[in-house]
């Protein structure tokens, strides 16, 4: 595992454990400490999240090691797959969360960059261009 990846684990696993550290807090406290505690504790959940996030893009299957169909899929394909548009899909191209290959006179896309485009993605916020560009700098720039 690479030194990036294991950095992501460590600070992961430290917010666990000051999440569990918090929730375990039993001496007395006043109101004030008690909500900069909860508020604390919300943002570890957060913070908590974005990591599993990353962590799951990790785990996204080799697709040399897939049995994929070699059909290349045009970007109404992909539209029509993704249940969106054609612009949709074409703001997800120009902001790098789908990559194609541009052939003749039109963006061809292969199955398995669909399916990776799906597993990375899972569970993210890309319904506009800002959003794609902030989700697209903090998946790659976490490795």
């Amino acid at each position: 595992m690479d030194k990036n990846k294991q950095d992501i684990l460590n600070k992961h696993e430290k917010l666990v454990n000051e999440y569990k550290e918090l929730c375990n807090c039993k001496d007395m406290k006043t109101l004030q400490e008690w909500e900069e505690i909860h508020e604390r504790k919300e943002l570890i959940k957060m913070e908590i999240d974005q990591y599993k996030a990353i962590e799951k893009t990790w785990e996204i299957p080799d697709a040399n090691n897939m049995n994929l169909d070699l059909k290349m899929l045009t970007q109404e394909d992909v539209a029509n797959l993704l249940h969106t548009t054609v612009e949709t899909v074409a703001m997800y191209r120009e902001t790098g969360l789908l990559q194609s290959i541009y052939i003749g006179k039109c963006y061809m896309f292969s199955p398995s960059e669909i399916y990776q485009f799906q597993q990375k993605y899972k569970g993210m916020d890309i319904r506009d261009k800002k959003k794609c560009l902030l989700v697209y700098q903090q998946v790659n720039n976490a490795y």
